[in-house]
């Protein structure tokens, strides 16, 4: 279990960026769309919702119970 952490948490960050380059602007969702981090958890970004494709760099909106 533990060497199966450890790959999952090195893949999830090996395509991160050391440092984050958000917009200098927040995210600006539709109404009712929530604002999420992305995988990198550096920037807030407008939730994918249901019937979108999730992506790493827009999660869906887990707040509405989308997976």
């Amino acid at each position: 279990l533990t060497l199966l952490t450890a790959a999952v948490i090195t893949q999830v960050t090996a395509s991160c960026p050391v440092l984050c380059g958000c917009p200098t602007e927040p995210a600006v969702c539709p109404p009712g769309v929530s604002t999420v981090p992305d995988r990198c958890g550096c920037c807030k970004v407008c939730a994918a919702q249901l019937n979108q494709d999730c992506s790493h760099m827009r999660p869906c909106d887990h707040h509405k119970g989308l997976e």
